[in-house]
């Protein structure tokens, strides 16, 4: 399937850097953690190495960073969709390990030497990571909890209320706005009767919304429409 392209940032726009986090093991042996390249939601690769003695190291893992996690919404962090957890590729018997990480490409280091605890599959407290093998996704109310981080104004200033009122649509329902749309949502947010954020949830929030019962697309969904300002030409 073709993978959307990327437009440059513009020339003045700070150079972007990445960020991340080794959390440990998850119950059934993967490494876990988060990765992001900051200002930007397009999920990174990430290679785990373990660092032996003498010096010697092993790439021992490779991810990508597009899993959901409510911590990493709540810290702000590309809306939550940066976990990763990767496969060890060979396996680990209990024990302390050191690791560090890396972003591919470029093999940047994110997260220098950490040292971790692997107690053995089944044994970490599962409170503190999932497994691997079970998919979270966002809830509505996640989304709602932390509409700042979509900065729906800047988006609404690029887009034109039509627009913008259409995008929510197909966003939230999944398809394109009626006509009765225009004197609900469009004129108000053209006359600042209503705000980007409100027209958001008033959407989210009705009754034909909630009787659909999958969740919103994720920033790595082509449906997704809120990537940060600069790709939208600011």
């Amino acid at each position: 399937m073709l993978q959307p392209t990327t437009p440059p940032p513009p020339p003045d726009a700070p150079a972007l850097s990445f960020e991340g986090k080794l959390d440990g093991f998850t119950q059934d042996g993967f490494t876990a953690g988060w990765a992001r390249h900051i200002g930007k939601l397009e999920p990174v690769v990430v290679r785990i190495l373990l660092h032996a003695n003498k010096g010697k190291t092993e790439i021992i893992g490779e991810a990508a960073a597009r899993h959901y996690r409510h911590d990493l919404l709540e810290a702000g962090r590309n809306l939550g969709h940066c976990g990763f957890f990767a496969r060890p590729r060979r396996p680990l018997p209990p024990g302390r390990y050191t690791f560090s990480v890396h972003v591919l490409p470029g093999g940047e280091e994110i997260v220098s030497c950490t040292t971790v605890d692997w107690p053995g599959e089944g044994k970490n407290d599962p409170s503190l990571l999932p497994r691997s093998a079970t998919p979270v996704f966002w809830t509505d109310e996640d989304v709602l909890a932390h509409l700042d981080q979509f900065d729906l104004a800047a988006h609404f200033r690029v887009m034109g209320a039509e627009r913008f009122v259409d995008v929510l649509y197909r966003f939230i329902l999944g398809r394109w706005m009626d006509d009765s749309a225009r004197g609900s949502y469009v004129i108000p947010l053209e006359q600042g009767r209503l705000t980007p954020e409100e027209v958001f949830r008033i959407l989210i929030m009705s009754e034909e919304r909630r009787d659909k019962t999958t969740p919103l697309p994720s920033p790595y969904d082509y449906r997704f429409p809120f990537h940060p300002p600069y790709r939208l030409g600011r």
